[in-house]
């Protein structure tokens, strides 16, 4: 794998994400598969039972929103953070900080919950920003990272997300219910995805799985006073952790 350039990630990610914002939503199946949308809910609404209610919660390279809608819902107050504009219009939260996620303008101290979906491959550093987390990070704080579980780095390929069939028919009633982004496909289909191709084969420092290391990840957060917990199931893994002893860590076991 290549050095890593800081800099150079975060301007091709930000680049990247323009092309990326007016698509998102319609082209990404974890917004639209309704498994993964339950599974989702079922995660926040635990998490916002192990939250200080008086704090806010961070949700860091929140996108269009598909966590931060589901915090909301549980009843938290969800700060959504992106380094992309173009991504930060089409997410609905009420609040919304545009940054830079290692360099997190936010006082110490001050979340009681960090929340991060399918980020950390987008990062120059994600271990460092780790050391952000924690001084973001209430004395009692809830972590609760996950990670592309549903596309598996041996199923990628370039441009394209594999379909399952639950994600078909996810998408058709998603589509159903919403309906302004069948324009947004039909763009889509006759110019966005050469786009997408074409730009982010330039894009060589924009993502890469290679720099997410679970077990580093967890080291920093335990340094920092957390009790980390790596969850592995059938389709993925997602990474838990607790900066308190008030609440029992108990492994899960997902189908």
């Amino acid at each position: 794998m290549q050095a890593t350039n800081h800099q150079v990630v975060l301007e091709q990610n930000i680049r990247l994400h323009e092309i990326e914002a007016y698509f998102y939503n319609a082209t990404h199946p974890e917004n639209f598969n309704v498994f993964e949308q339950i599974r989702l809910k079922r995660k926040v609404r635990k998490l916002s039972t192990e939250v200080e209610a008086s704090l806010p919660v961070l949700d860091l390279a929140s996108g269009t929103g598909n966590v931060s809608n589901h915090l909301k819902t549980a009843g938290l107050r969800p700060i959504a953070c992106d380094l992309s504009l173009e991504m930060l219009k089409e997410n609905p939260s009420e609040y919304k900080v545009r940054c830079d996620i290692t360099r997190l303008p936010f006082r110490d101290g001050c979340f009681g919950a960090v929340t991060a979906y399918s980020v950390f491959h987008h990062l120059p550093d994600p271990a460092g920003t780790m050391e952000e987390v924690g001084r973001v990070a209430a004395e009692q704080c809830v972590l609760y990272f996950d990670h592309d579980h549903f596309l598996p780095q041996e199923s990628r390929t370039l441009g394209d997300y594999p379909f399952t069939i639950s994600d078909l028919i996810g998408w058709i009633l998603w589509l159903v219910l919403h309906p302004k982004y069948v324009k947004r496909l039909f763009h889509y289909a006759l110019w966005g995805r050469n786009i997408h191709l074409r730009n982010i084969r330039k894009l060589d420092q924009a993502e890469s799985h290679e720099r997410v290391e679970p077990e580093r990840l967890m080291r920093i957060l335990e340094e920092k006073g957390f009790r980390a917990h790596l969850v592995s199931y059938r389709r993925g893994s997602y990474l838990e952790a607790w900066r308190t002893f008030r609440y029992k860590m108990v492994p899960e076991e997902e189908a």
